[in-house]
């Protein structure tokens, strides 16, 4: 399915033949054919822009990833890896159970963790320069301190790439809308003034079945529920997956009590926040729900989830 500035693209150049070919003079207020060509082309500027934001973010987003994963990876193998090279009572046992009191399950905690594996890690490379012969620095997987030390400090900036990569992203998205929107909108009024210039059966008139009336709005999209929970006196309550639900002018919650309602007969308006539903379903009896989108283009519904009655 076409994206909607690729619909009102379309229509723009389509607009501009017939403008450009029949009466390039016409002014549509102050908005001339020329003015709106250019306007028609800038949509493609702003979808190029939106593009190159969009794979900036993706190699923010792999930057910060590759580098979390590998960060995470040494907290645990470094520690694993001295504990191989040191005997049963060297005291470099209890710095790497320091160590292993931080789960590296997030990045925060992997950097907390990777802290303390760095000064463990220095430590004993002291020790074992210190030996008689001295041993060379250590390293695990083919990395030294230095390189994991950099991992864990530069973390931070990489994190703070994706998220500027991701305001980038949203600007540019805005870019293309109002652009989009711009576009749209003159569109509909050269339309509405070119009919009005032009006699039915003129030239001018016929050419505008050159142009695609079709609506620019996309049928919406389905607002999916999650798992819905019930609660005693035949309550439940109701949350919605988000992003769902797009182009919608108007959502709805609808349910039915099984072995009561034949159909979906009861509905409120959706509250995306989440809601409590009272269905006046009996305890131990099954009540499905579904939501319904809806918008000039017609209507979508959602998957059905179901639960039984308290």
């Amino acid at each position: 399915m076409p994206e909607e500035h690729e619909v009102v693209h379309t229509r723009g150049q389509q607009t501009n033949a017939v403008w450009k070919t029949f009466s390039p003079a016409l002014t549509v207020g102050a908005l001339t054919q020329v003015q709106h060509a250019a306007d028609v082309a800038d949509i493609i500027t702003k979808v190029t822009a939106r593009d190159l934001a969009q794979d900036a973010l993706d190699d923010a987003r792999t930057a910060r990833d590759v580098n979390g994963k590998l960060m995470k990876e040494l907290c645990v193998a470094v520690p694993r890896a001295i504990e191989g090279q040191i005997t049963k009572k060297d005291d470099f046992h209890k710095e790497i159970a320091d160590c292993r009191d931080i789960e590296p399950n997030t990045d925060a905690n992997a950097m907390a963790r990777g802290r303390r594996v760095v000064n463990v890690w220095t430590r004993y490379n002291t020790a074992r320069a210190a030996m008689v012969p001295p041993l060379p620095a250590f390293t695990v997987r083919g990395k030294t301190v230095a390189q994991f030390n950099a991992m864990i400090t530069s973390h931070p900036g990489l994190e703070q790439a994706v998220e500027d990569r991701r305001s980038d992203l949203s600007k540019a998205r805005s870019a293309l809308k109002i652009a989009s929107d711009l576009v749209d909108e003159n569109n509909k009024r050269w339309f509405a003034a070119w009919e009005g210039e032009f006699a039915v059966g003129s030239p001018e008139n016929n050419a505008l079945s050159q142009i695609d009336t079709g609506p620019s709005t996309p049928s919406p999209s389905a607002l999916e529920l999650n798992p819905v929970t019930p609660a005693v006196g035949g309550n439940f309550a109701v949350t919605y997956v988000a992003g769902g639900g797009a182009h919608a002018s108007v959502l709805k919650l609808q349910w039915k009590v099984v072995g009561v309602d034949l159909e979906f007969s009861h509905e409120t308006l959706v509250v995306l926040e989440g809601q409590t539903v009272a269905t006046g379903a009996a305890a131990g009896v099954t009540v499905e729900f579904r939501t319904k989108a809806e918008n000039s283009q017609g209507v979508t519904f959602s998957l059905v989830q179901s639960g039984v009655a308290l």
